[in-house]
């Protein structure tokens, strides 16, 4: 190899990992000139991998063809071959993808292995972020973004592709007084190389349909949609948010799992927006910014929710001490109406305006943010929980550490005991729910 070549292309590959995926663009670009045209399978879909462990380096799969070119990253020379590997299952493509980017992630100085943080498949670097669902709550999302700033690409997609094209072009016009992302329609193709993609779509309850029955047809639509997303973004996180979100998400990663996506990469957005709702509340209560107000909702995203008093804190301290220092009483009745407005904010707006959608699509870019950014946060997300016996194999919120690779931890909150009755029974009404669902899918004809 040209030394003069491998230099330039080390400069611009670490520039690259500075910079993001724009950058990283150009690198491949700089390789694929100065440096020929490899034909190796394996060196190809190892640059895939190194994407995944989130190396900057992007890599698109369209049509299951990897591009040309050759990086050098830290003195490791990755190449990257056009191969046509269509025959392959998905399945096999993502146990290929999975094998390299341990193999990748290993030979790098100053990097751990992706199995040794916890990560099998990072999206950090990976800027594009698709929407599949294009209703309010979709919309909202993508305006919330694009206003935060969260990502470089979005990826529209709904069934009414003239929904989609209105939704992008209106979203697009606000571009100019935030932060330069690109807002499109598409078709599923469009979704690869996406690092997070969020389901929104399902259908709405009809009149007198039990809750049962709605569920079923949201799993059919999901049977249908989280296959359409691996096929052609198999590395991605998926963010779910159809309601009931507790249950989509646990069918969601049951669906995944047939193309070998571990469950830390399925996760929904929880109590997430509830945990905000009771930290406002707190916040204002105490004429304090909600930001540094430390308390969690726990359990379904619902009626059963549990707030967790006993746990919220002010500047390190507990309410009791902190409404002391302030001497602004928290009375019992205060309690109660806080908790009210917290349970019951979904349906007090709902009977005002129709729907709900600003506050979530706030949360969901919230959560992207944390995820693309692998900023480790702790969120009420929900997710496939083993080793508590209170909610053993149910989907449920608590708080989880996230970042590049998912979900990386579950931390249990310490409870009263009134709290965790409240979290046990929360707990058993997803269960039951569940397993009326699965009933009812064997008994189909």
């Amino acid at each position: 190899m040209d030394p003069d070549a491998v230099r330039a292309t080390d400069e611009v590959a670490e520039l690259a990992g500075i910079v993001g995926a724009v950058a990283a663009d150009l690198a491949l670009g700089a390789a694929r000139l100065a440096l020929g045209r490899p034909d190796e399978r394996r060196a190809s879909l190892a640059c895939a991998a190194l994407t995944r462990a989130g190396f900057g380096a992007r890599s698109t799969l369209a049509g299951h063809t990897a591009l040309a070119g050759v990086v050098r990253v830290h003195g490791i020379v990755i190449r990257r071959a056009a191969s046509d590997f269509s025959n392959d299952s998905e399945k096999q493509k993502t146990q290929v993808f999975d094998s390299h980017t341990r193999e990748v992630a290993a030979l790098v100085p100053g990097r751990r292995g992706a199995e040794a943080s916890g990560s099998r498949f990072a999206v950090r670097g990976c800027m594009k972020i698709g929407i599949v669902g294009c209703g309010m709550v979709g919309s909202a999302s993508a305006f919330a973004l694009v206003m935060h700033g969260v990502g470089r690409e979005i990826v529209l997609v709904d069934l009414d592709r003239k929904r989609a094209e209105a939704e992008a072009n209106d979203i697009n016009h606000a571009v100019p007084f935030a932060h330069p992302l690109t807002v499109s329609a598409g078709d599923y193709a469009e979704l690869a190389g996406a690092g997070v993609v969020v389901i929104a779509g399902g259908v709405a309850q009809r009149p007198g349909e039990t809750r049962l029955a709605l569920l079923q047809r949201n799993a059919d639509v999901f049977r249908q949609i989280v296959p359409s997303v691996l096929r052609h973004a198999p590395g991605c996180i998926l963010l779910v948010v159809t309601n009931p979100v507790d249950i989509m998400t646990h069918l969601a990663a049951r669906f995944a799992a047939d193309f070998g996506v571990p469950p830390t990469r399925v996760l929904g957005s929880g109590t997430t927006l509830d945990t905000a709702r009771f930290r406002a509340l707190l916040g204002r209560h105490f004429d304090v910014d909600a930001r540094h107000v430390h308390g969690y909702v726990i359990g379904e995203h619902g009626d059963s929710e549990v707030i967790v008093w006993s746990q919220a804190t002010i500047a390190g301290l507990n309410l009791e001490e902190f409404a002391a220092v302030r001497r602004t009483p928290l009375t019992l009745a205060d309690r109660a109406q806080i908790d009210e407005n917290v349970r019951r904010a979904a349906y007090q707006i709902i009977a005002g305006k129709g729907a709900t959608y600003y506050g979530i699509g706030s949360a969901v870019a919230h959560i992207i943010d944390a995820l693309l950014h692998d900023r480790r946060a702790v969120l009420t997300i929900c997710s496939g929980v083993s080793g508590m016996a209170a909610a053993e194999g149910v989907t449920i919120a608590q708080p989880h550490l996230i970042g590049g690779a998912g979900v990386l931890a579950t931390i249990p909150l310490t409870l009263e005991p009134a709290e965790q009755r409240a979290f046990e029974r929360s707990s058993s009404i997803l269960r039951d729910a569940i397993q009326s669902l699965e009933l009812a899918e064997q008994r189909r004809p």
